[in-house]
């Protein structure tokens, strides 16, 4: 199934994958460890069952991840900041929560690295896609609806971005 998400997006999960790679390769290595030290290595050794539960751990992240990067599409920065599309940083007054607030319109999985990313996917990107300054979008909820104004789009910077995991990026 193809997904589609900001380059920058991509970038980072691509990073988060090998950063759970090498905590996976890590929590096995102290398993082993923990095994050779003690002859009873399966058994009430607490350092090899903790090792062998965050390999489980890790290993579990990393297919969630990989299933994410599996079958992405990066797409191109915006180049223009008329209608909403990934990629944009939409700034919009929320009727709901009675506040101004803003995003950054990402791909499905790009929640895992940034903190103000929607996803075009969920209910809240889907309204805001194609929408354009000034414009009124209703915003269906699990039982209500929510109208959104939105007041101002352009291209997001990688400045924009809130990334979770500072390490990604350095």
């Amino acid at each position: 199934m193809r997904a589609y998400m900001t380059g920058y997006g991509y970038e980072l999960l691509a990073a988060k994958l090998e950063k759970i790679e090498a905590q996976r390769k890590e929590a096995l290595h102290r398993a082993g460890k923990a095994a050779a030290e003690d002859s009873n290595a399966w058994h009430d050794n607490f350092d090899y069952e903790q090792g062998m539960r965050d390999h489980d751990l890790y290993a579990s992240m990393l297919g969630n991840v990989l299933s994410l990067l599996q079958g992405a599409v990066p797409v191109a920065a915006p180049v223009d900041d008329e209608s909403i599309r990934l990629g944009h940083l939409v700034r919009y007054f929320d009727s709901g929560r009675n506040e101004e607030r803003e995003v950054i319109l990402g791909g499905h999985g790009e929640c895992l690295v940034f903190a103000n990313v929607v996803a075009c996917t969920s209910p809240l990107g889907k309204a805001l896609i194609g929408a354009e300054e000034d414009e009124l979008r209703t915003v269906e909820l699990p039982g209500r609806s929510v109208v959104v104004n939105i007041l101002s789009v352009r291209a997001a910077r990688r400045e924009d971005y809130q990334v979770k995991d500072v390490e990604l990026v350095e």
